[in-house]
């Protein structure tokens, strides 16, 4: 199979739903007979969406929230405690509000569920870049 097929493969695959590499923080793989899906993860799923809620609702600052996750256990892919780069890229990701970015960076509805509310993601987005205004 050459690389463009492959791509195009992954691509269509990712789109039908189905896991094409590691779930992201937050989510776990599980087997269909058809191939590897994503749920949210019983254990972390709730912590994550706690980040977003924190920005968006409490005003915490990314520091503060990666603090607050590192206190309550939460671990990166290779168990170490979360950092604020991995907060950062969570918060901005639509992925946990469902969403899935294709390689031109059109968002399409996910097949995945949605850790956090679409309003909650885009209040999150919002502080988040109100604090980065602020701070200029």
């Amino acid at each position: 199979m050459s690389k463009v097929s492959t791509s195009v493969a992954m691509r269509r695959k990712s789109e039908a739903g189905f896991l094409v590499a590691q779930p992201k923080l937050g989510y776990r793989a599980v087997r269909t007979p058809r191939g590897s899906v994503v749920e949210p993860d019983p254990e972390t799923a709730p912590l994550v969406a706690r980040a977003f809620v924190e920005v968006a609702e409490n005003g915490l600052s990314l520091r503060q929230v990666t603090k607050l996750l590192q206190d309550e256990g939460l671990k990166g892919r290779r168990g170490e405690p979360v950092s604020l780069a991995t907060v950062q890229r969570v918060l901005a990701d639509p992925y946990y509000a469902g969403m899935t970015e294709l390689p031109d960076g059109r968002l399409l509805l996910g097949t995945h569920i949605a850790i956090v509310p679409l309003p909650l993601f885009l209040a999150a987005k919002e502080k988040i870049k109100e604090r980065r205004d602020i701070n200029k």
